[in-house]
């Protein structure tokens, strides 16, 4: 709204202490019920704030705190209090800052009233006050540090007793206090064991409404974001207790709810590298040495403990929308490691997305071992896990990739590629690779010949995969490859074209218990052997179309040479398959057809017109009666 404001419709802060006044007085009058649409005329008093000399600020302090206090305390609606408080902690920034405590004691003072607790005042007045002092404990929270504990005990009281709305007003502050407090402040853990249990009341009660669980949630998400310390004391039993509560939470029905008990489990994953858990590990060494080997083990597992694993379990049992939530809570996990640190840590982000690669490949075992239902479509799949798959690389585009330089891209690219190269990775792994090297290839937008040969051997290798999954997707990688190094673009084409004429007269050699029968073209009746060769066929075929479409996005595009031979290529296995038996005729129709589609996309409009008879002749093999 500020950024709608122009600085000549700002006027001085004195003129609006007297507005503010007539406000007050109407309020408390009751003769006219503020408009929330105040709040966009009050912006321009957090303005006149923010652009004033502090000694002009001071002059009109006390007056102007006062009103934005009462008027807060009348029965202000929401957006009105929102610049209230935002106006006050412009106040206490911009000017005098010791008026804070006596502010923050006056409002404790009306919250612990006979008439707060038992109700009597109204909801509105009490949300307005628990909602002021969340805003000034976030702020000012290593200033008030003497007060935040009777602030987060006050917020307790309210949350036993109030309404839904006050429950998730007093909720926030606990929040709000707890990341105000920070994790340098002798009262931190008495802080966080009295937010820790206010919260997990709320977090594990499943009457409660949907908005009052969220602010549970973001009492937890303050406590991991500040280092987690109430989370380590006594062996880290609060931390497996939330842990627990976070990944159960993952299952409610509520987007709202799952999304953020997920960013609240990505926090606290990354508190196991936090200050305040070093710390906590000093302090059980010093006084119970035999179960420093038990914390340890437990803040270096956090990542698995907290993300690893409960995605594994969720893809394996079929419960997409918790490995959904989880995803976020990836993403909320390497956003707070970046956040502790003064620069991003690209080599520790590449590693991240390694793991995350390799888990991938923990998925299918687990999905085994708990015998759960396959997937629709799993009979004639390859072994891809479409949903663990799209989560990994919206994590890994979302978190990762868009998170690094170009440095730091090119690493990942180079750490990838050896992904693809290990002949113990799983098709998941792979697929997912393959899309990260394809992402990477047309962010970076050009690569050196070096790294060209280290993506284009592996992904080469993928063309001959059973899944047809991976050989699309590396058809899919050799396009992008092409495009970014352009120099390369005619060796590889020419190399493609030679692998798909060999592959097809391995094919044409290989011998087919199927014969010539028609019938027996069923995948299910094909020889191993003979099924490898048409795999073959199928990748190189996939490989060369997706380089003759790249070539029309060259500057200087392909000798046409090579395209006149992949044109002859195509027509010869459309016209003249030379496989003796129905599945081989069958692969090397399918393969030519598939470069003729890329050839006409890719030829210039000339040269189709000029073979339009020959191109009709070829498509009528297929749609001849």
């Amino acid at each position: 709204m500020a950024s709608e404001i122009h600085d000549d419709e700002v006027m001085d802060i004195g003129a609006y202490a007297a507005e503010l006044e007539m406000l007050v007085n109407g309020a408390n009058q009751g003769a006219t019920r503020l408009d929330p649409r105040a709040a966009l005329d009050m912006q321009k008093l957090l303005l006149s704030i923010a652009q004033s000399d502090p000694a002009v600020v001071k002059q009109h302090q006390r007056h102007v705190e006062d009103c934005l206090t009462n008027l807060m305390l009348s029965g202000a609606p929401p957006p009105v209090r929102r610049v209230c408080c935002a106006c006050l902690v412009q106040l206490y920034t911009v000017g005098d800052a010791l008026p804070l405590y006596s502010r923050v004691s006056s409002l404790q003072g009306f919250l612990t009233s006979k008439e707060s607790l038992a109700g009597k005042n109204s909801e509105l007045s009490r949300a307005a006050a628990l909602e002021c002092l969340a805003a000034l404990s976030i702020t000012f929270g290593s200033q008030l540090g003497s007060s935040i504990p009777e602030s987060v005990n006050i917020a307790a009281k309210h949350c036993y007793r109030g309404e839904p709305g006050i429950k998730v007003a007093a909720l926030n502050l606990i929040a709000a206090a707890v990341e105000g407090l920070g994790d340098n402040d002798r009262n931190v853990l008495a802080v966080h064991a009295e937010a820790l249990k206010t919260a997990d009341r709320y977090a594990k009660d499943k009457t409660c409404e949907s908005t009052t669980r969220c602010a549970a949630a973001g009492v937890y998400r303050a406590v991991g974001k500040v280092g987690g310390a109430g989370l380590w004391a006594y062996v880290g039993y609060a931390f497996e207790e939330t842990v627990k509560t976070c990944i159960a939470a993952l299952e409610h029905p509520d987007r709202a709810v799952h999304d953020a008990y997920a960013v609240a489990l990505g926090e606290i994953a990354a508190s196991g590298a936090s200050h305040a858990a070093e710390d906590a590990l000093k302090a059980l060494m010093a006084k119970k040495p035999g179960k420093v080997p038990v914390l340890d083990k437990m803040l270096r597992d956090t990542m698995n403990t907290c993300l690893v694993a409960p995605l594994v379990a969720a893809e394996a049992a079929g419960r997409t929308a918790a490995a959904a939530a989880l995803a976020q809570a990836w993403l909320a996990y390497l956003a707070a490691l970046q956040a502790r640190q003064s620069s991003v840590d690209e080599t520790k982000l590449v590693e991240q997305a390694l793991k995350l690669l390799t888990m991938l490949g923990t998925i299918q075992p687990a999905k085994a071992a708990a015998g759960g239902e396959a997937d629709l479509g799993a009979g004639i799949a390859g072994g891809e896990l479409p949903h663990a798959q799209a989560c990994v690389l919206y994590v890994l585009r979302t978190g990762v990739v868009e998170q690094l330089s170009e440095t730091g891209q090119r690493l990942l690219l180079e750490r990838v590629a050896g992904v693809m190269a290990a002949a113990e990775a799983s098709v998941p792994s792979v697929a997912a690779a393959l899309a990260v090297v394809g992402e990477l290839l047309e962010v970076l937008e050009e690569v050196d010949p070096e790294a060209r040969l280290l993506v284009y051997e592996p992904t080469v290798l993928q063309l001959a995969s059973p899944c047809l999954a991976l050989r699309s997707q590396a058809a899919a990688v050799l396009g992008a490859l092409a495009v970014a190094e352009p120099s390369s673009a005619a060796s590889m084409l020419k190399d493609m074209t030679f692998k798909l004429s060999a592959a097809t007269q391995r094919l044409a050699a290989a011998k087919s218990s199927a014969s010539s029968d028609p019938a027996a073209a069923d995948r299910g009746a094909i020889p191993e052997a003979l099924r490898r060769s048409m795999n073959n066929v199928n990748g190189y075929a996939l490989g060369l179309a997706a380089l003759l479409g790249a070539s029309t996005r060259l500057p200087l595009g392909v000798p046409a040479q090579l395209v006149m031979s992949a044109m002859d290529l195509a027509a010869r296995l459309v016209g003249s398959p030379q496989s003796r038996g129905a599945a081989g005729q069958a692969a090397e129709r399918e393969a030519g057809y598939v470069l003729l589609g890329a050839l006409v996309l890719s030829l210039p409009p000339a040269s189709v017109a000029a073979q339009r008879a020959e191109l009709l002749e070829l498509w009528r093999v297929a749609l001849a009666p």
